[in-house]
């Protein structure tokens, strides 16, 4: 879908809902930054075994309002929730290659996410999105307010992210394994 402007500034995460993950950082995040932006919203996509500690934080938080947990969702109503969104979100201290981020970057969508794993093989720091590190509170305050305030960052790593993922096509993968399996049968 077509990217749209949304009514209120939006962070979007999208994965399973398990400790590693780091969603419970990203609520605490939120209830910084209502401060300012009372109307703000993380949209979170996924479930897992933390989903009901998550539900009960937020509510604890006093973020009923501004948390919406979708649950597990398709991968076209994913794409729909992103193209309505300001900046996708991944504390993660674990990850291999982030599909999820993938799919928000050819969604056009700009990305926060953490320094570890295939995190680095897609995410190159102030080119096609932010790293901030795992659980570090006051760097994604700081991350997340800064692209908040910075359309033509957003642009930025907009546009550049949707060039990162052209680098990821499955035929081209697919392809670069095979050339790779013949050359080591010679």
């Amino acid at each position: 879908p077509n990217r749209e402007v949304p009514l209120n500034p939006t962070l979007v995460y999208a994965g399973r809902l398990v400790s590693w993950k780091g969603v419970a950082m990203l609520i605490q995040a939120v209830q910084e930054l209502k401060k300012n932006r009372p109307n703000i919203l993380l949209e979170i996509l996924g479930d897992g075994p933390e989903e009901a500690k998550l539900k009960e934080l937020a509510g604890n938080l006093g973020l009923a309002e501004n948390i919406i947990f979708h649950g597990r969702v398709s991968e076209a109503e994913s794409h729909k929730i992103f193209a309505r969104s300001t900046i996708f979100v991944l504390n993660t201290n674990y990850e291999g290659l982030p599909h999820s981020v993938l799919n928000a970057m050819r969604s056009g969508l700009p990305v926060i996410t953490t320094p570890v794993g295939g995190n680095l093989e897609v995410v190159e720091d102030r080119l096609n999105g932010l790293l901030a590190p795992y659980n570090k509170l006051a760097d994604w305050l700081t991350a997340i307010n800064e692209l908040l305030n910075n359309q033509s960052l957003q642009q930025e790593f907009s546009k550049n992210g949707l060039a990162t993922v052209k680098k990821f096509k499955w035929s081209e993968a697919a392809e670069k394994t095979a050339s790779l399996i013949r050359s080591l049968s010679k």
